[in-house]
């Protein structure tokens, strides 16, 4: 994940701002401002594969399972590098984890999932 969130931040010296912000706000821990910078920086424009991963992942470390699915079944679908794509369906599948015991999501949605994310 840290590879990934170097090239957000590679990005951001070329893209500016909010990815800048969201690099930061990642490093030191204060993950609810990182997802507020990934979020802006998609509001922006920037609906690249690695901006919806870093959200994605962000929200999924604040325990927003919910919110963190779209993004990441976004990166695991689109055109970018085959790593981006299967660390994207996989934490897209680890998103379900919580709504699966909390029975929000069936059991079989989230074997799918991984199981995409493997092959």
């Amino acid at each position: 994940m840290r590879r990934w969130m170097m090239i957000a931040g590679a990005a951001a010296l070329i893209g500016g701002g909010a990815l800048a912000d969201a690099e930061r706000a990642y490093r030191r821990g204060d993950y609810a401002a990182a997802a507020q910078a990934y979020a802006r920086a998609l509001a922006q424009g920037d609906s690249s594969a690695a901006v919806r991963y870093n959200l994605g992942t962000t929200l999924l470390r604040l325990g927003r399972h919910d919110e963190a699915r779209p993004h990441l079944e976004a990166a695991a679908r689109a055109r970018a590098r085959a790593g981006v794509r299967v660390r994207a369906a996989y934490n897209a599948g680890n998103a379900d984890r919580e709504p699966v015991a909390a029975g929000r999501v069936p059991p079989e949605q989230r074997r799918e999932r991984l199981a995409r994310a493997i092959r």
